[in-house]
């Protein structure tokens, strides 16, 4: 179904009209003033639920929430409900899926919202003006819209659980063959890696000869590579979860790329150790810092990788300082074989999708306000079974 006829049946089935938005334009004046209180009853909210505590822990992520919250309640008020308003209220919806906000707790907030929008009409909304007829229409309109929003977020948690369907399904694929293709690869590629080593040694250092041979080695690294994605994707192995130094895998993992020199780490603590699976947290970085390099304007100093351990998880956060995320890959962005890239093959997200969601965590992505993308995995030390 289109978002148009989405929008369409939406209104028809909850009976939103002219009445309801004429009566809401009307109510905007009396209410504004209110809004701020409004948003501070959605932080305590907040603050009051374990499980969105831990959604919102970042100070910055609840400061964006509530920004968003408020310029949210303008555009209810605002009478200009058209396919502008419909993809405004979808893009919060996906931001709520890439935080991995539970769709339950997304309609809890709702709720809270409009039960203080109903207070104020009650307290605010007294004068000749709004006698209780109208009063009452007014409470109707904003169950309406309400709804209608409502309906709008939970289909994005639809459409992200039918991307999420499409992935099983080629992974599904890729499995039957991901194997045999696998082995049947390696062995030539081990062939040409040792047929450049001695090449190397054997040929003259002409500066002509030796540019070709890295190239042949860049793409023999390319494809064996892939084939590694390929594999790992088809496994969907279990985390083999060990103490490790996170300090020493993300150190090994840098040094494997090209081009990561001048890239900031931070480590907190300074030594940090993690029960996770330590071959699963190298790719993780791998593949994260890989897209950061290609997707930054100026190489590895304008990428940072930020790793804080606690007691309970290990939060990996890679930031670039590119061009950002496009708005029409949201919604595919960890989808297996989807990239925006010439030369990409897709797997890479998909991968670290798999992985974090193999610790019991999770994995989001955002732009960032001063431009350049942000990647957040994390990866819990026990898994939901107690393991």
């Amino acid at each position: 179904m289109s978002r148009v006829d989405l929008w369409s049946e939406l209104t028809h089935y909850v009976g939103f009209d002219d009445e309801d938005v004429e009566v809401l334009v009307q109510a905007r004046s009396g209410l504004e003033p209110i809004f701020p209180d409004v948003v501070d009853a959605f932080s305590v909210a907040i603050e009051d639920s374990p499980r969105a505590r831990a959604v919102f822990a970042d100070g910055a992520q609840i400061e964006r929430q509530k920004a968003m919250l408020a310029k949210w309640l303008v555009g209810l008020f605002a009478g200009s409900f058209d396919a502008d308003y419909f993809e405004s209220r979808a893009r919060i919806g996906y931001a709520h899926v890439r935080i991995g906000l539970d769709p339950a707790l997304m309609v809890a907030a709702m709720n809270v919202v409009r039960t203080e929008l109903h207070r104020a009409v009650e307290e605010h909304l007294g004068g000749p003006e709004w006698r209780s007829t109208r009063r009452a229409r007014l409470h109707r309109a904003i169950d309406r819209i309400c709804d209608i929003d409502a309906a709008i977020m939970l289909e994005t948690y639809r459409d992200d659980f039918a991307v999420r369907i499409r992935g099983a399904e080629k992974l599904a694929a890729l499995g039957q063959i991901a194997g045999t293709i696998g082995h049947e690869l390696r062995n030539p590629f081990a062939v040409m890696e040792t047929s450049l080593h001695l090449l190397r040694s054997h040929l003259p250092e002409d500066p002509k000869t030796q540019k070709h041979l890295d190239r042949l080695d860049a793409q023999v690294v390319l494809c064996t590579n892939i084939v590694r994605d390929l594999m790992d994707l088809a496994r969907d192995r279990a985390p083999s979860r060990e103490t490790v130094s996170v300090v020493e895998v993300v150190g090994d993992a840098l040094g494997s790329l090209p081009g990561s020199e001048g890239i900031v780490t931070v480590f907190t603590p300074d030594d940090p150790v993690a029960n996770v699976d330590r071959l699963q947290l190298r790719q993780l970085v791998v593949n994260l810092v890989t897209n950061a390099l290609q997707a930054s304007k100026s190489g590895g100093p304008g990428v940072t990788v930020n790793l804080t351990a606690t007691d309970e998880d290990l939060t990996v956060v890679v930031e670039d300082d590119g061009d950002g995320i496009a708005p029409e890959a949201w919604e595919r962005l960890f989808e297996p074989l989807f990239t925006t890239r010439m030369r990409g093959v897709g797997f890479g997200l998909a991968l670290c999708r798999r992985i974090a969601e193999g610790h019991s965590g999770l994995i989001r992505a955002s732009n960032r306000e001063q431009g350049g993308a942000r990647f957040e995995a994390t990866l819990r030390f026990v898994s939901h079974s107690g393991a």
